[in-house]
């Protein structure tokens, strides 16, 4: 890229919208993203104590 297609790209990224400016600036943490979801859901894998209940042998708790 040359120098005028460099200052005009800044000089129209200027111009967008604030929303879409901070969207293309913020950084994108997956690993952040994971965890954040892993403490607010809790982990329900494989090996999690909710996969090993049995249905057959749960009874509600309204239920005598």
């Amino acid at each position: 890229m040359n120098k005028r297609q460099t200052k005009r790209m800044k000089r129209n990224a200027a111009k967008a919208p604030r929303w879409l400016r901070d969207g293309a600036a913020a950084v994108f943490d997956p690993q952040g993203a994971r965890a954040h979801r892993t403490a607010k859901l809790g982990t329900f894998g494989a090996a999690s104590e909710v996969r090993h209940i049995d249905p057959a042998e749960y009874k509600p708790a309204g239920a005598a």
